[in-house]
């Protein structure tokens, strides 16, 4: 495998955090027997092949943000929660 170099992984993800989490999280796939998306040595670990690949495009990271349950709603579900509970205690 060519070498990698930090800074220039870095440019793909901004973020450094991003880029352990990504890269550990992909190492992790290929030591549980996923493909590799580019080409692999005997020598290579999987934290290099996760580098490689985030390197080459062939993984991305994005961050979803899913919007919360307004609290209001949530509240007024339990409490019709509670009184179906209690109407079939009766």
């Amino acid at each position: 495998m060519k070498e990698i170099v930090l800074e220039e992984v870095l440019k793909k993800l901004d973020n450094r955090f991003m880029l352990s989490v990504v890269a550990a999280k992909r190492a992790r796939q290929l030591k549980d027997g996923a493909v590799p998306q580019v080409e692999r040595t005997e020598e290579d670990s999987d934290l290099l092949v996760a580098l490689g690949e985030i390197m080459d495009d062939k993984i991305r990271a994005e961050i979803v943000v899913e919007e919360p349950e307004p609290p209001a709603e949530t509240g007024l579900k339990i409490i019709e929660s509670i009184k179906k509970t209690k109407k079939k205690e009766k």
